[in-house]
């Protein structure tokens, strides 16, 4: 604005008002959402808008020549979008497509009823166990398919303990996907399931 003499110039508008309209559009996409499940809750709307907010800039798309990135739509959910990554570098779309079909997966086993394990590769699960314990689980699932599993996504139901962390060194892994530590003893709810990258 100095060097303008008090103007603010053609590209700080126009990114202004980016941001502007951007936040409009996604306010006005919650009230259309909210008023069409209270108009009608059963019936699908004619027209959904859908806003979202960057949550991570990826380290590439579907193939390493593309941008991605990570939007989030403020729900919440638990799951990969909204998982802490705890170490490695970026996740690329691929990595999180994967995680997240691991993640759900892995989340239709009740922890307290038993360890289970799912590892995915390109989309489809290689291997899905249970076990006395998630290295237990892990072993069988990694059984499935070894070769498919090589450079895989691992999720368990249950926090990583140390005999799985050893047991996954060998093995190129792309991500690990465990739930964080529970404080209750109960079991979580699908809504409460908590997951953190390694």
């Amino acid at each position: 604005m100095d060097a303008r003499g008090g103007a603010t110039g053609p590209e700080v508008r126009a990114r202004l008002a980016a941001t502007a309209f951007g936040r409009t559009a996604a306010y006005d996409g919650a009230i259309a959402g909210w008023l069409a499940a209270l108009a009608a809750p059963a019936e699908p709307p004619r027209r959904m808008a859908l806003a979202g907010r960057l949550g991570a800039r990826l380290r590439y798309g579907e193939n390493p020549h593309q941008r991605a990135e990570l939007y989030l739509d403020g729900s919440g959910r638990a799951g990969v979008a909204t998982a802490r990554q705890v170490q490695g570098k970026e996740l690329s779309f691929n990595n999180l497509a994967d995680a997240d079909a691991a993640f759900e997966a892995v989340a239709e086993f009740d922890p307290a009823e038993g360890a289970a394990c799912v590892i995915v590769k390109h989309a489809n699960p290689c291997g899905v166990a249970l076990g006395h314990g998630s290295a237990e689980a892990y072993g069988r699932a990694f059984d499935c398919d070894p070769t498919s599993a090589f450079g895989g996504i691992v999720a368990v139901n249950r926090p990583l303990p140390v005999e799985l962390a050893e047991a996954l060194a060998p093995i190129f892994t792309e991500v690990v996907v465990a739930p964080t530590p529970m404080r209750a003893r109960s079991r979580p709810s699908r809504a409460s399931l908590r997951c953190a990258f390694c």
